[in-house]
C-alpha cells in the first residue's frame, strides 16, 4: 500500500483519468455511429426487446403465434346455401319424435304403436317389431333466447322398469343437466 501511494502524482492520476475517458468516449461515440441494418438477432440479448421499444402499429400479423391476437369482430352472414337433394330412406326399423308431455305426431313417427308415460322422466314404447337396439338423443329447447338446455337419456330395450306396463318394447329415461328426472323432449330411433 505504501509503494501505491509514493507513486501517486498528480501526473499519473491525470494520465488514468485520461485514458479512461479516451477508451469511453471511444466506446460510446462507436455505439452511436454504428452503420444501419449492422445488428441482427444475434447481437440483441434475449428479452431486451419490450413493447415500449417497438414503434405501435410495425408489426404484422404475421409476426404473431395463432391465438395471441384477439378476434375482430363478426363479418356479415353469408348467403343461404342452396338445398341438397333428398337423401335416400334410413335403415332405422323404427323412430318417433316425442314431446315433453310424451305425445307423438304420427307423422313423425313410424313402427310406434303406442307412448306411455311413467313417473317424471319415463316413456314407455310398444312397438310393432322387437328391436335389437334403441339411441335416443334431447333434442335442445330454449330456456330463453340465447341459452339451450341439454339433458342426459337412458335407453334400452325389453321393459327395463317395473313401471313400464307389459308389453313394452323399449323405454327412455331423461333428466335435465342437473341430474333431476325430468321428461324431455326426445328424438328415439328403433332397430
Amino acid at each position: 500500500m505504501k509503494q501505491i501511494r509514493k507513486r501517486l502524482t498528480y501526473a499519473n492520476v491525470m494520465s488514468s483519468i485520461a485514458v479512461f475517458f479516451v477508451l469511453g468516449g471511444a466506446a460510446a461515440f462507436a455505439a452511436t455511429q454504428l452503420p444501419k441494418n449492422s445488428v441482427g438477432t444475434k447481437q440483441l440479448k434475449k428479452n431486451s426487446v419490450t413493447s415500449a421499444k417497438v414503434k405501435n402499429g410495425s408489426l404484422l400479423g404475421a409476426d404473431f403465434k395463432a391465438g395471441q391476437l384477439p378476434a375482430g369482430p363478426a363479418g356479415p352472414a353469408g348467403p343461404k346455401g342452396e338445398t341438397g337433394p333428398q337423401g335416400s330412406p334410413g335403415t332405422a326399423r323404427g323412430y318417433a319424435r316425442v314431446a315433453s308431455d310424451g305425445k307423438i305426431d304420427p307423422a313423425d313417427a313410424k313402427g310406434v304403436v303406442k307412448v306411455t308415460t311413467a313417473g317424471t322422466s319415463l316413456l314407455c314404447f310398444e312397438l310393432e317389431f322387437s328391436p335389437s337396439s334403441v339411441i335416443a338423443t334431447v333434442e335442445g329447447y330454449a330456456t330463453d333466447q340465447t341459452n339451450e338446455k341439454y339433458g342426459t337419456v337412458l335407453a334400452g330395450t325389453g321393459q327395463g322398469f317395473s313401471v313400464c306396463p307389459s308389453g313394452t318394447d323399449a323405454y327412455v329415461a331423461t333428466s335435465s343437466t342437473s341430474g333431476a328426472d325430468e321428461r324431455l323432449p326426445v328424438f328415439v330411433l328403433f332397430n
